[in-house]
């Protein structure tokens, strides 16, 4: 690969990962059941299954930082055995395992989400299967110090590699606000198809 295939590559598995990232809250909130039914009228609470906004946002909050805190611990330990494994097995073999543990993991949760199965160790194993084959900054890197021999080169494309990963957080967000300002965000979180749609828009002609 070029070292622009590689940015670019960087930039669109930014977009997709951040953007996930950026809906684990919503998705979360989806899952909170009470004994607070929603009333007619009344502004959504973030659950088809509770209408305390308040208590929504706390449980999802909480739940958020407990899998997204338990994900990084495990990143953090497995992220050296998966460079080594880079040099082992080659750059593009870990990186389709990265991709392949973050596919499993995202749609694994999704699913759980549209069923409304509020399954918390079912989470925690989403979690654990993203962190533990999250090595996506450390292939991307390497394979770019493969490619640029002198310092400089890699000084440059190590400033790009940043800049193009901060390009690809700030398009997730923009792409997050627009679907969560929706004016049928309140129905679509009912509908399994269509909270499914929204975060792969060609499914939708599957269903």
């Amino acid at each position: 690969w070029s070292v622009h295939v590689i940015l670019i590559s960087y930039f669109v598995v930014s977009v997709v990962y951040s953007l996930g990232i950026q809906l684990y809250g919503p998705f979360l909130r989806t899952l909170v059941v009470c004994d607070e039914h929603l009333v007619t009228g009344s502004s959504f609470s973030g659950s088809a299954y509770c209408g305390d906004g308040e208590l929504v946002l706390a449980i999802a909050q909480a739940q958020e930082g407990t899998l997204v805190s338990f994900k990084l611990a495990v990143h953090g330990i497995v992220a050296p055995f998966l460079g080594s494994l880079a040099d082992r097995w080659g750059r593009k073999a870990v990186l389709l395992i990265s991709l392949k543990g973050f596919t499993v993991a995202f749609l694994l949760f999704f699913l759980v989400s549209a069923s409304g199965w509020n399954s918390f160790s079912v989470l925690l194993f989403c979690f654990f299967v993203e962190g533990v084959t999250n090595a996506f900054d450390v292939v991307y890197m390497a394979m770019l110090a493969d490619l640029c021999l002198s310092t400089s080169d890699r000084s440059s494309a190590f400033t790009a590699y940043q800049l193009y990963g901060t390009a690809g957080v700030a398009v997730a967000q923009l792409i997050s606000v627009a679907i969560l300002r929706q004016d049928r965000l309140p129905r679509f979180v009912c509908s399994a198809p269509t909270r499914f749609e929204i975060l792969c828009p060609p499914c939708a002609y599957t269903f």
